[in-house]
């Protein structure tokens, strides 16, 4: 969870960099969402932390395309 969480904020802000909004906005939702569940203590399954990381990965992605 901790990975996604670096990987979500690192995102933000070369998102920030770059003028990219909207990855920008997805990236600061996605980091809420890993803070709720880690501030309440919920338990997060592997597959919940994978998918965190793999919506990570796509917003790295729409962000390199708006820098191309």
């Amino acid at each position: 969870m901790e990975t996604a969480m670096r990987e979500a904020h690192s995102l933000k802000a070369a998102a920030r960099v770059v003028d990219a909004t909207d990855v920008q906005v997805l990236s600061h939702k996605l980091e809420e969402v890993i803070e709720f569940y880690k501030n309440e203590n919920k338990g997060v399954s592997r597959e919940c932390t994978d998918l965190f990381l793999k919506i990570a990965d796509v917003m790295h992605d729409l962000a390199d395309a708006f820098v191309e």
